[in-house]
């Protein structure tokens, strides 16, 4: 509603108003509207006509859209001739039309209406002989019974026909006026004591100059408003072209000061520093330095309280009107004399509902600025607000667009990067949309459309295309998201193995209208999973076998922290400290072994700090296992190194060799008592000869042909020159007797220049050396390559059939080899390797690690090697060596390093990363990504749970802790976008997403999660949904458009209906009649002219039927049931085959579905398609009509063909178009409606 009509509705109950008009158009755009909305509001109407009749007044009223035959017989309606009211007497008498109106008043209220609303042509005046005079007594009398009265009314005054003295009447006696389409306030109006009371004359001059001084005061307001409403109209034209924030404002302070007529005009904005000073950002009409010596700032203080501060506090506009006395301008009271400013106006500048300054307007005048003009700049500071919003806006628009435009660059290299492809799928359209990553996923060309979705099943194998099916079934009808695992088919017959995910997207009305989601590419990583399935197993295998190994070592060996408690422990050095396993752990050295930890712990420290190992250390104390007894321990100490460097422990190998000194003390005391000892005993000096033996040497002694004082056997001799200079101990050197063999230890005695021989009997050892041979047979069936070389050369001496598979080579071709045929190539040569070897085996007799090795043909490839040193009967010295093949693991390892890196690569370009949430320890991980992302520290050691909680923004911390709770409870899938307030004050959107696992009991264990940057998103949708909220209006506009549409179609229709059908029917009677009264007379010719007359009056009468119908299907209301579609299509048949008698029409249904459908409206639809099908088939001998259905998701689709004329498919768009016709009427008659 808007114009005159708008003005209309706001009239009240009393409201006496006069309506001068010129032409009927004029006449009735008043009066229907102040009937329509009388009507609307339960108030009943009298129309009182003259010149026009109650049919015009019906008519008019049913065009604006009132049902007015309702109206009429409610009696809420009432049209009324001049004789039935002004003249009821047969001449007019104002005192009786007063009773009338009274009496109808009365009638009114008691009927239940809230007012009396009454409008009367006064055109039955011309018809007066007399009685003109007592006009304006009636309408006085009027203005009292409206005073006191629920009435108001418009009396019709005629300006082209009527008296001019009437029309003046008519204008002193009206407080409104309708006239040239507006609604006015009747500054000539006269109360009736003016124009009936005994002081009328010097009321009419008083009257008289109120009216002219109303009308300059008026007039000058009017100029000024004027002015003001041209400033507006062109600072809005500034407003709307500009395109820089300071050119805006500099232009808006020059016109304002040009065209408004102001002294000064500047615009300031609101600083945010400690004093809140206020900026002043553009200015004109201003003597230098004026703004700085003012010093305006906006903080609530008493010389901060002037109006520029005040206006931007407040929000509101602040004037001072008397700058001379006004106490709030005092602080620059003096500045703004001597510059002529005696007045001011500070008007807030509002953007984005913050005030971010103010526009400042100075006049010459004091009490220059009046509340309309106020009001009016208060609109041109908002408008001013709007423009500089607007422009912001528009560059952050642009930012965002660019933004938007490099997130999606990103995104397809993150896709491209971690294979991951987006689509999405149109429900109602069946439309398939692909990232470019989806085409390279698949194989499909990229140059084709994505196929539909029914056509998806060529792209995955049968179990996954089923599986697919089922969740995306759920997903339309429960809204249920899904993530799948599937095999994808491509057209060279490959499989790809993916990672899919999909979710529905609903429309405002809660319909699910698309799904959309991902799939990721995930075949590596699969087969990269298996195959460390297949290590992590030889892993867990190796690890159970070197758990054993050190579970059942001979040696002791624990790992300690850095605070030097137990973190690990076997159970030989458990057993040496006498405190079960459990009892060690997380307890420190100084806890478990008080008496030894004095001498180990300052040990312990200066390898932590120094990196370096204590190798060959004796240790003698006691402990609980044996307390007071004193033991002594061979030890090796090692500092554990993590990857960064730093030292995380040390690792203890500890050997209990107290009984083994005790046997060395022995030793030395049987070599003081040699005559007792039962073994062999001698000795040897410097000059070769023998020096001593006891008796048990004696068979050596004489075997060799030597006594004691005579010259010794040269190979004892070479013994003596060997170990007397280097001072060591040589220890296993075997001498044979008749059937028993000694090894013997010769220990050296420098300064008295001889050496001891002390013999063992060692046949139980040999016995032990020959089951070693045997246990070759078992070395001979191992799954590992197993070979031994000979320590002092490297020469190959034994391989088994594993080892010669994995290196190529047949046995005899590696045996007598150097070791150094099967290493990978080095800058080191073969006595190289065997010294390091050796060098390696002596620090430690074990040693374990990764092998480069070659095989015959030239191929590199790796194992995992475990090497000893033992003495083999046979070959002496040997050092052994069991190999496992891991060339695969290591291509896996490389595998999953590759797609961690990548991985990493694609989360930093995605600005993405993840977080994981260990529930039952409350501690968090982050990835590097994440760490940037929030802000924190690069230390992980300082991130805590409580400190990421800190990072999300306050607002949006209650949301993200009950989702957090909710999915822990495991109610809901962990998936929100909230904000995150960095330590730097940055405000940050993110996607969170997060998978619960849980422990083996099946409670809620580590929560898996990933953060994505999501900030860029947001600002886009944020444009955008101020994009949609401009659509929203233009489509409110367009709404209103289509609505006044309606209602001229229905008004059109009405017209139809009643005024069409009239002549029409005139001209089809007055035809027939003609027809039957001069067919005779009428020639071959006029009858033929007849003919094609009534035959177009008869097809006229048709197209009105057709618009009829169409007309009303479009306004009718749809009122939905379950209709049986088999038997509305058999009815409607039925019906349209009884009119076609004589022909073979043969109907064949498919299976038809149940629908939801307005029952009236269907048939309609069933019945145009029906009779078409029959119509355009009328030139077969057997017509035949086929009707089926089937379902398209949620919808039924139906179908109909026929074997009639057909049509061209490149005027199908034509097909349902109205008055659009494919086939003439000679072969089949219609109208293009239905």
């Amino acid at each position: 509603m808007g114009g005159l009509a708008a003005e209309i509705n706001e009239l009240k109950t009393h409201d006496h108003i006069c309506l001068i008009y010129q032409t009927r158009e004029e006449q009735l755009a008043a009066v229907v509207p102040f009937v329509q909305i009388g009507l609307e509001k339960g108030e009943k109407c009298v129309c009182i006509v003259d010149e026009n009749t109650s049919e015009i007044i019906e008519n008019e009223l049913a065009k604006a859209g009132g049902d007015v035959e309702r109206y009429l017989t409610a009696g809420a309606l009432v049209i009324l001739t001049k004789h039935e009211a002004y003249l009821n007497e047969g001449a007019f008498e104002p005192s009786e039309m007063i009773k009338f109106l009274t009496k109808t008043i009365s009638e009114a209220k008691s009927e239940g209406f809230k007012a009396l609303r009454v409008t009367s042509e006064m055109t039955w005046v011309l018809g007066l002989e007399s009685g003109n005079e007592r006009l304006a007594e009636y309408e006085n009398k009027l203005n009292e019974l409206f005073q006191d009265s629920d009435v108001l009314g418009i009396c019709q005054y005629d300006i082209e026909h009527l008296d001019p003295e009437i029309i003046h009447q008519a204008i002193y006696t009206h407080p409104l006026v309708i006239y040239k389409g507006r609604v006015w306030n009747n500054f000539q109006y006269l109360s009736p004591d003016m124009l009936l009371g005994e002081n009328k004359g010097q009321l009419h001059i008083d009257a008289a100059f109120t009216g002219m001084m109303a009308a300059n005061t008026s007039q000058e307001k009017l100029q000024k408003t004027n002015r003001m409403l041209n400033l507006i109209r062109a600072c809005n034209e500034i407003i709307v072209r500009a395109k820089e924030e300071k050119q805006l404002i500099d232009d808006i302070c020059h016109f304002i000061v040009a065209q408004g007529g102001y002294k000064l005009v500047w615009i300031g904005f609101a600083g945010h520093d400690k004093e809140k000073t206020v900026e002043p950002v553009a200015e004109v009409g201003f003597e230098k330095d004026y703004l700085e010596k003012a010093n305006i700032v906006w903080a609530d203080t008493e010389r901060e309280r002037e109006p520029t501060g005040a206006a931007i506090r407040t929000g509101k506009p602040v004037a001072c009107l008397d700058i001379l006395h006004d106490p709030s301008c005092k602080p620059w009271r003096v500045e703004a004399i001597k510059l002529g400013y005696q007045s001011s106006l500070a008007l807030p500048l509002t953007v984005d509902s913050k005030v971010i300054g103010a526009l400042n307007i100075y006049s010459q005048e004091p009490f220059f600025f009046d509340e309309d003009e106020i009001d009016l700049l208060v609109e041109l500071a908002n408008d001013v607000g709007f423009g500089i919003h607007s422009i912001r806006t528009e560059n952050e628009r642009i930012q965002a667009e660019k933004a938007l435009h490099e997130s999606q660059a990103q995104l397809i290299e993150a896709q491209s990067l971690s294979k991951i492809g987006s689509w999405s799928w149109i429900i109602e359209t069946d439309t398939v949309a692909w990232s470019a990553e989806m085409y390279t996923l698949t194989g499909l060309d990229e140059n084709l459309s994505p196929p539909a979705y029914a056509e998806l099943s060529s792209c995955y194998t049968d179990q996954s295309w089923n599986m697919l099916q089922q969740a995306v079934d759920r997903a339309m009808r429960l809204g249920e998201p899904y993530e799948l695992e599937l095999d994808v088919v491509r057209p060279d017959g490959k499989i790809r193995n993916t990672r899919t995910l999909g979710e529905a997207v609903w429309d405002q009305e809660g319909r699910i209208t698309r799904l959309h989601g991902t799939a990721q590419d995930v075949t590596e990583r699969k087969q990269a999973e298996e195959e460390s399935k297949s290590v992590e197993k030889a892993q867990t295998k190796t690890l159970a076998l070197l758990q054993n190994i050190y579970d059942t070592a001979p040696l002791g060996m624990a790992f300690l922290d850095t605070d030097l408690r137990y973190v690990r422990i076997n159970n030989t050095l458990a057993e040496i400290n006498g405190i079960p396993v459990k009892d060690h752990i997380g307890k420190t050295v100084s806890e478990v072994l008080p008496d030894v930890a004095q001498s180990v712990e300052p040990l312990f420290r200066r390898i932590l700090e120094t990196k370096e190992p204590v190798l060959d250390t004796e240790i003698e104390g006691a402990t609980p296992a044996r307390p007071g007894d004193s033991r002594r321990w061979l030890c090796n100490y090692y500092p554990v190194i993590g990857s960064d460097g730093d030292v995380l422990g040390l690792e203890l190998i500890v050997d209990e060799i107290t009984e083994r000194k005790r046997t060395e003390e022995q030793i030395e005391q049987l070599s003081r008592f040699p005559f007792e000892n039962p073994a062999p005993v001698f000795r040897v000096g410097k000059d070769d000869k023998m020096i001593y033996a006891n008796p048990a040497s004696d068979p050596l002694l004489a075997e060799w042909g030597t006594a004691v004082d005579q010259e010794a056997p040269d190979f004892l001799r070479d013994l003596v020159a060997k170990v007397l200079p280097s001072g060591k101990i040589e220890k296993d050197i075997e001498l044979k007797h008749e059937d028993k063999t000694f090894s013997f230890t010769v220990a050296p005695v420098a300064k008295d220049n001889y050496a001891n021989f002390y013999g063992v009997d060692i046949n139980n050892r040999k016995i032990f050396e020959q089951g070693l041979r045997l246990s070759e047979l078992t070395l001979a069936n191992m799954n590992e390559g197993v070979n031994l070389v000979k320590a002092d050369t490297g020469t190959i001496v034994y391989t088994n059939p594993k080892f010669e598979q994995m290196f190529g080579y047949e046995r005899d071709e590696m045996l007598g080899k150097n070791i150094s045929v099967v290493n990978a190539p080095t800058d080191k040569s073969p006595e190289e390797v065997v010294r390091e070897t050796k060098k390696a085996l002596e620090k430690k007799n074990v040693w374990r690690g990764e092998v480069h090795n070659i095989r015959k043909d030239g191929t590199l490839f790796w194992s995992h090697a475990t090497v000893s040193t033992f003495n083999h009967p046979d070959y002496g010295p040997v050092v052994a060596a069991i190999q496992e093949d891991i060339t695969e693991r290591k291509q896996a390892e490389g595998d999953i390093r590759r797609n961690s890196e990548r991985l990493e690569r694609a989360q930093r370009v995605a600005r993405m990363g993840f977080l994981d949430w260990h529930i039952k320890t409350n501690e968090i991980e982050l990835s590097d990504e994440v760490i940037d992302l929030f802000g924190l520290s690069k230390d992980k050691k300082l991130i805590t749970p409580d400190l990421v909680v800190e990072v999300v923004h306050p607002d949006d911390r209650e949301f993200v802790q009950k989702n957090l709770e909710q999915a822990v409870r495991g109610e809901k899938k962990y998936n929100i976008d909230h904000r995150i307030l960095r330590p730097d004050g940055t405000i940050l959107w993110m996607q969170s997403q997060g998978e619960l696992t849980r422990d083996s009991e099946g409670e809620p264990d580590t929560l898996l999660g990933t953060v994505v940057d999501i900030t860029d998103r947001k600002r886009a949708e944020a444009q955008i949904k101020l994009l949609n909220e401009g659509l929203e209006e233009r489509v409110r506009i367009r709404t209103a458009a289509l609505e006044t549409a309606n209602r001229d179609l229905e008004a059109f229709t009405y017209s139809v209906s009643h005024d069409l059908r009239a002549p029409l029917r005139a001209v089809d009677g007055f035809a027939r009649i003609i027809k039957q009264d001069y067919q005779d007379v009428l020639d071959i010719e006029g009858n033929r002219l007849l003919d094609i007359v009534m035959n177009s009056a008869l097809n006229m009468g048709r197209l009105i039927d057709d618009l009829l119908t169409f007309s009303r299907s479009g306004r009718k209301e749809v009122k939905k049931s379950s209709i049986d579609s088999d038997r509305v299509i058999q009815s409607v048949f039925d019906e349209q085959n009884l009119l076609e008698p004589g022909r073979d029409i043969f109907l064949n249904k498919h299976k038809l579905s149940v629908v939801q459908a307005d029952p009236a409206m269907i048939k309609q639809v069933w019945e145009n398609l029906i009779s078409n099908a029959i119509k355009f088939t009328n030139k077969k001998k057997r017509a035949q009509i086929e009707i089926g259905s089937f379902e398209r998701g949620d919808q039924d689709v139906f179908w109909i063909k026929d074997n009639g004329v057909g049509f061209d498919m490149k005027y199908k768009d034509k097909l349902f178009a109205l008055f659009e016709r494919l086939h003439t009427d000679k072969d089949c008659p219609g109208t293009g409606v239905g």
